[in-house]
């Protein structure tokens, strides 16, 4: 597509990055399924496929702690000791822009607002 002047047009900037980069970029890619279809289910109050779906949920949550704090993205067993470990920013921001951060919200505020419910209704909270 043409543009009529030279001050309409974008500027792109094209940066060539790293294999490690790439794949940096997959795990959300990857990970957001899991995390949008398990959204779903639980928004949907569809109780067989949350139970399905829990195994393989759990074990990506661990695998994106462990990611976005710098450990063995391949292990799905989460290091919890925090305070060793070293955040990384860009890691985190990706995981808001590719989705998983939203969806993991997502699922938050549900579960949070069938306890809410469940209170308000008489039943027995957490």
């Amino acid at each position: 597509i043409a543009v009529p002047t030279k001050d309409e047009a974008l500027a792109l900037v094209v940066k060539k990055v790293s294999a490690e980069s790439l794949t940096e970029i997959r795990v959300g890619g990857a990970a957001y399924p899991y995390f949008a279809a398990f959204s779903q289910a639980l928004q949907g109050r569809k109780e067989k496929q949350m139970q399905q779906q829990w195994p393989k949920f759990l074990s990506i949550i661990h695998r994106m702690a462990n990611f976005v704090c710098g450990r063995d993205w391949n292990s799905d067993e989460e290091n919890t000791k925090y305070e060793t470990s070293q955040t990384l920013v860009y890691r985190q921001r990706m995981m808001r822009e590719q989705g998983i951060l939203g969806a993991s919200l997502d699922i938050l505020e549900t579960i949070i607002l069938k306890r809410t419910d469940k209170r308000l209704r008489g039943g027995r909270g957490p």
